[in-house]
């Protein structure tokens, strides 16, 4: 009896873990921003739209929310797209394409770095389309096309999602259930006043997209001016005026774990360098091209985008960014 008491014991005591080991990791936190120039202490942030609460990602990561950007460029290439493609995306949700009077949609890609921000600095490529949830339709022109992105009667439908780091994606996806896809790209983005590069490919090294872009100074009245007469631009103005702000982007996508259902995505900032801001026809001289057997290669496809305007900012973007701001 005494020697199967101690063989018991012995058992517990080998099965018996200390308090340390019990214990679950505390969660991290993401690597501190750098804070340049101050940015980090921008009323944007600290007074405006300061943090609210925040989440322990799948890989333990504690991020709190919004998110805020520090600093970053941008390049929105907007043009015609295929409006059967558009319709077919949005099917069942109650948005639709917004279109042109030629019977065409709004379509753009985004191509975004981030230098410095809460989740780390990173590179994001989206296929986008401007929809609402009436019937509207808007001139064939360049400022018309711009304005439809800014207006804040619209919204910019998200279809597909690349980008360069992991923390990102899976705060997009677990928290704000963003299409981005899963795997961390290889990227490159380059927005300068003259031009914008950018090059996408697969984590085996398969590409995916890729451009250069020559941006012409010289075109800028036209769609700048087109823009100005723009009844969308005008809520705009109004719309942000009253925030403090100087632009909103509000857009929708398919929510990845209820596709039925469309969630939102808001981001709230400033531009804090005007010098970097620049609005061009688009795109003599360029180069543009996807493979169609990628995902993202294959959106970009099927949208059949023709560029016609630019809106880029080399550096000084602002920003914060939830589901709802």
């Amino acid at each position: 009896m005494i020697a199967r008491t101690a063989l018991i014991l012995g058992l517990i005591a080998g099965l018996t873990v200390s308090p340390d080991m019990a214990r679950p990791e505390d969660p991290r936190d993401p690597p501190p921003p750098r804070c340049e120039m101050g940015s980090c202490y921008d009323p944007l942030f600290t007074v405006q739209y300061p943090y609210t609460h925040s989440i322990v990602t799948s890989t333990n990561v504690r991020v709190r929310l919004p998110a805020r950007y520090y600093d970053g460029a941008a390049a929105f290439i907007i043009g015609y797209g295929d409006i059967a493609t558009m319709e077919s995306w949005t099917a069942g949700t109650g948005y639709q394409p917004v279109r042109t009077e030629s019977g065409r949609g709004v379509a753009a890609l985004l191509v975004l770095r981030y230098f410095d921000a809460d989740l780390a600095p990173y590179d994001e490529a989206i296929t986008a389309f401007v929809v609402n949830t009436e019937d509207v339709t808007i001139p064939d022109t360049q400022g018309a096309m711009l304005t439809a992105l800014l207006d804040p009667e619209n919204r910019i439908w998200s279809r597909g999602l690349i980008l360069s780091e992991d923390l990102p994606i899976v705060v997009g996806r677990e928290y704000l259930f963003i299409p981005k896809e899963p795997d961390p790209k290889i990227m490159s983005i380059d927005v300068q006043r003259e031009r914008v590069s950018f090059h996408f490919a697969e984590p085996d090294g398969t590409p995916i997209a890729g451009g250069n872009i020559t941006l012409d100074p010289g075109t800028t009245a036209g769609p700048a001016g087109e823009a100005a007469f723009q009844a969308g631009l005008q809520r705009f103005a109004l719309d942000v005026v009253g925030r403090g702000v100087n632009w909103r982007g509000r857009f929708v996508f398919r929510n990845i774990e209820h596709p039925e259902e469309v969630a939102p995505l808001t981001a709230v900032g400033r531009f804090v360098d005007p010098a970097s801001i620049f609005v061009t026809g688009c795109c003599s001289g360029s180069s543009f091209w996807f493979d169609p057997e990628t995902t993202f290669g294959a959106d970009l496809a099927a949208l059949q985008l023709e560029p016609r305007v630019i809106f880029a900012v080399a550096k000084g973007m602002r920003f914060v960014l939830d589901a709802e701001l």
